[in-house]
């Protein structure tokens, strides 16, 4: 096989990558044949074996693709607080209400974009459904990994803001969370739909600010602090 360019690699390994997703979410990991994802993304097969090692090499990096750039912009944000740091409990429901408001932002900006865009978030979240589900065991660190990244970040929070909250209460409060939001990514086109209009631009600002604030009040958890150097 002749070298490729820097280019030429991008562009292969992302088009494997996008026809994986779609093969992967519609058949299965045992169900999707390599020869037919190299099929529909128009290029040799040994291009998988090259970029990616394997089927098991390219499913994982199909899955990975899932959480890319979610995972980027938590990385970027400020972590939670010591409790004992100067004024934690407003940095704490900063950062909590950042973690949930990029959660819900991202379901927004999935469902306003191009057709085929759409198309691999779809794939990507039945694929990331199955996994969580009866997860693969060489996936099984990730998938925790994942998942733990924006856990702990809002466990640390929510232990910052209800200090007297139980274990019990803390891992219901965390999971009415994550399905606040994945409800919203499911169904966010429908609503649009039943609105009978996009939202506009100047709109989603004030949606997505609504919804986390919906969300920390129906938590128990106050939207904002006076200002008392705590």
């Amino acid at each position: 096989m002749m070298p490729q360019s820097q280019d030429q690699d991008q562009d292969s390994y992302q088009r494997l990558v996008e026809a994986a997703l779609l093969a992967f979410a519609e058949k299965g990991f045992d169900g999707a044949s390599v020869r037919q994802i190299a099929q529909s993304a128009k290029l040799n097969p040994a291009m998988i074996a090259y970029h990616f090692g394997n089927k098991e090499g390219l499913y994982e990096a199909a899955l990975r693709w899932v959480h890319s750039d979610f995972s980027k912009k938590l990385q970027n944000m400020p972590s939670a607080p010591a409790p004992n740091s100067p004024n934690a409990r407003n940095i704490a429901l900063s950062v909590l209400s950042a973690v949930i408001r990029e959660s819900f932002q991202n379901c927004v900006i999935c469902a306003n974009k191009n057709q085929r865009y759409k198309l691999l978030h779809e794939a990507a979240q039945k694929l990331w459904s199955h996994e969580m589900a009866s997860p693969r065991t060489k996936l099984l660190d990730y998938l925790i990994d994942q998942v733990r990244i924006p856990m702990d970040c809002l466990i640390a929070c929510v232990n910052i803001l209800k200090p007297e909250i139980s274990r019990l209460e803390l891992d219901a409060m965390i999971i009415s969370i994550h399905g606040a939001i994945f409800f919203f990514y499911k169904h966010f086109d429908v609503f649009q739909k039943v609105r009978g209009r996009i939202y506009a631009d100047s709109d989603l600002e004030n949606l997505v600010q609504n919804l986390v604030d919906f969300t920390l009040r129906g938590l128990g958890i106050p939207i904002a602090f006076p200002d008392d150097g705590a």
